[in-house]
């Protein structure tokens, strides 16, 4: 259940933004950092941790739109009722077990 469970929200996500395949394991490494202060739990330590994340995805976005990096830009891609289906279909955006 855990292979499909976060891959495939993460997956979903980032091809609605038009995260490109190669960077959406920085994506979802920020996204559990970003996410970790929502817990009911959380230390210092994550609190900074969602902080540096938050700087890195900021320069991220601040490149991205800036112009394109390595010849991709991300963009938001033109989502279809089926895009969920067919990130199921063929494993895109399953970065591999947390």
């Amino acid at each position: 259940m855990s292979e499909l469970c976060y891959p495939l929200p993460i997956g979903v996500i980032t091809a609605l933004l038009g995260v490109p395949a190669e960077d959406r394991g920085q994506f979802r490494r920020l996204a559990e950092a970003l996410t970790a202060v929502l817990e009911v739990r959380w230390t210092v330590e994550d609190e900074a941790r969602a902080h540096e994340a938050a700087v890195e995805l900021e320069a991220v976005e601040s490149e991205r739109l800036a112009g394109p990096a390595r010849g991709v830009a991300w963009s938001p891609a033109s989502p279809t009722p089926e895009a969920a289906t067919e990130l199921v279909a063929t494993g895109r955006g399953n970065d591999g077990p947390g």
